[in-house]
């Protein structure tokens, strides 16, 4: 049986529920774990703080206490 990637299989299903701000989190969750290869444990410790409007930049706080920009 031919299976679509996970990653598509996600945005079909997060596409049908955008209406919703739950849906457009979710989508926003799933592009950061996958387009950036990050760690569950990486996107639940993020907080407002760090994200940079002015440079777009996103800081990842990873496993050893390791800073990543995205």
């Amino acid at each position: 049986m031919n299976r679509p990637p996970f990653y598509r299989t996600g945005l079909i299903f997060c596409n049908r529920t955008l209406n919703c701000l739950k849906g457009v989190r979710d989508a926003a969750i799933l592009r950061l774990l996958w387009d950036n290869a990050l760690r569950r444990a990486e996107v639940c410790s993020l907080d407002l703080e760090d994200y940079s409007s002015g440079d777009l930049k996103l800081l990842i706080k990873g496993k050893g206490k390791l800073t990543r920009v995205c």
